[in-house]
């Protein structure tokens, strides 16, 4: 059966993003996601007319699946017992790697590239806004959600998970949350 140009797409964003997690944006070349996908050059360009393009809308997908993580580790929860929930979320993540290496790349080409940078900015903001509706719980707390993240994503990208100290804690439910019920 003959997939659709929306099937196609979806495609190429899974293969686009396996790609780029590794490689970056530069690093990455159109040539490897159409063979991934089974389509020719042209016909990826069809479906998304520049490489910028795709790596944007791995991205997006990207973000998404954190959005809707969160909102499904979330559910029915709030405060600091969703935000817990949102971090044993993430922690699965860390372990899949691909999307918070994704992440990573995303950042690094939004330094140098204008409009992915307005892409990811934006994309930055919902997930923050989603935390705050999410859980309720003052910015502060969100600030130290989303830095444990960072480092979380620091140390998935440099591979030292396992043996960094301190990366018990930051998997961990935090002691005074457990502690405050």
């Amino acid at each position: 059966m003959r997939k659709t140009a929306d099937q196609r797409r979806a495609d190429v964003v899974r293969a686009a993003l396996k790609e780029f997690s590794r490689f970056g944006l530069y690093g990455t070349s159109t040539d490897t996601i159409a063979r991934a996908v089974g389509v020719s050059q042209p016909y990826l360009f069809r479906l998304y007319p520049t490489k910028r393009d795709i790596f944007i809308a791995a991205g997006h997908h990207c973000f998404q699946r954190t959005y809707e993580a969160f909102r499904i580790a979330a559910q029915g929860l709030d405060g600091h017992e969703a935000l817990d929930a949102m971090r044993q979320a993430y922690q699965q993540f860390a372990e899949d790697r691909e999307l918070l290496l994704m992440q990573m790349q995303l950042y690094v080409a939004a330094s140098s590239d204008e409009e992915i940078r307005r892409e990811v900015i934006q994309w930055w903001h919902e997930l923050w806004a989603l935390l705050g509706r999410l859980t309720g719980v003052p910015e502060s707390v969100i600030t130290e959600f989303m830095s444990c993240g960072m480092l979380i994503n620091v140390l998935v990208a440099l591979d030292a998970t396992d043996d960094h100290l301190g990366w018990d804690m930051l998997v961990a439910v935090p002691e005074h949350h457990t502690s405050a019920a």
